[in-house]
């Protein structure tokens, strides 16, 4: 049986017609929406955009990746390179004469919000000088146990002289779930004789089509029309963000901070057992390790000048609640914390918004922290050389 496929002539001219039309339709979308519409930009998708499975720590930033991100405020290039980490190209040996710094870390670490350059991993790679080598594997949305797991299976083949482990607060609750952000992560579990146990490593991949989803948003990220058409490219998304009214936090609301605050120095907590695994590990290595912690969605008054201070500050030395108890568990477990309360206080003090306007760093923030690490990170590798 012969199947008809009716006049090619006439099949052609249908096809040329509808992709006019499409064409059309592109070029009008794109007037339509004006300036708003960069292509190449994805719009409120945020990391997802360049992140990839992972079945060793449930998700990580997808290699060759080069994407730009816009979200309210937010509008930022990302480039991630074939070892899947958000830096530039680096070797895995070493080279002759050169100090490596390793940073540890989640969203903050890894800059999000902020180009490339505007971080303090860069910031600190420039400073140091050509002999030191700043190494940024941090990854949105990792906790304390995923962070040890990129050091022990990927960060250590770099040979590095320090790792420093940039902690905030919900590192926590990362660390004692196997889901979050909709995202399935293994994690380790308190067994009844008091050891601990890894669960759901490997991960299982998710039974929806991320390969459809991946598709649909570079699809709408670089068509006019899609964009225009899903609400993706329209302008009130973007721009200055809406103020915001700041109100003190009341005891009931600080209650859960206090608490998570307060698991980070708990012997029989999954933090405090994986604070000590990197700081043995590192120890095992001959690698310096340091600590710091990061005020991200907690103590808001370190980076929004607007946001009601508490009544009980003091400027020399000032410490939050959980600085010190990282401090308490550095001292037991034999690792430095180089606390950053009082540089951020310092800026706020002086009107500065030190936020991208959800609480991640913007460039002033991150160049506090670049200002306080600098120095240290001197100090301890010009100790290494000796």
């Amino acid at each position: 049986m012969r199947m008809r496929f009716g006049n090619p002539a006439k099949l052609v001219i249908a096809i040329v017609c509808a992709a006019l039309t499409i064409a059309l339709l592109e070029v009008g979308a794109t007037l339509r929406l004006g300036t708003s519409f960069v292509r190449g930009r994805h719009v409120e998708e945020g990391w997802i955009a360049v992140a990839r499975f992972d079945p060793s720590l449930g998700w990580s930033n997808r290699p060759h990746a080069s994407e730009r991100l816009a979200w309210s405020s937010m509008d930022y290039q990302v480039e991630v390179n074939a070892t899947g980490f958000r830096d530039i190209e680096r070797a895995e040996q070493k080279p002759d004469g050169v100090r490596r710094v390793v940073l540890l870390g989640d969203s903050v670490a890894w800059g999000w919000g902020v180009d490339a350059d505007e971080r303090f991993g860069d910031m600190l790679d420039e400073r140091l000088g050509e002999d030191v080598e700043v190494l940024n594997l941090a990854c949105p949305g990792y906790g304390t146990d995923q962070q040890y797991w990129t050091l022990l299976d990927r960060g250590l083949a770099y040979e590095p002289d320090v790792v420093v482990v940039v902690f905030v607060l919900n590192d926590v609750f990362e660390a004692r779930y196997d889901k979050r952000y909709k995202m399935s992560k293994p994690r380790f579990t308190l067994q009844a004789d008091g050891g601990w146990q890894v669960e759901n490593r490997p991960v299982e991949a998710s039974t929806s089509s991320s390969w459809f989803r991946s598709v649909r948003r570079t699809a709408v990220a670089q068509s006019a029309l899609l964009a225009w058409a899903t609400g993706r490219g329209d302008p009130t998304k973007l721009g200055p963000p809406t103020p915001k009214t700041y109100r003190p936090r009341t005891p009931e609301s600080l209650a859960p901070v206090r608490a998570a605050a307060d698991s980070i120095r708990d012997p029989k907590g999954v933090t405090y057992f994986l604070l000590e695994q990197i700081a043995e590990l590192c120890a095992d290595e001959g690698i310096e390790l340091i600590t710091t912690l990061v005020p991200h969605k907690h103590d808001q008054y370190l980076y929004e000048p607007d946001f009601p201070r508490p009544g009980d500050l003091v400027e020399g030395g000032y410490r939050t609640h959980a600085t010190q108890c990282l401090e308490e568990v550095g001292s037991t477990v034999g690792f430095p914390v180089i606390p950053l309360d009082t540089a951020f206080l310092r800026e706020v003090d002086k009107g500065m918004r030190l936020h991208v306007g959800d609480g991640h760093l913007n460039l002033e923030g991150h160049r506090v922290v670049a200002d306080v690490l600098e120095p240290v990170l001197l100090a301890v590798l010009d100790e290494e050389q000796r």
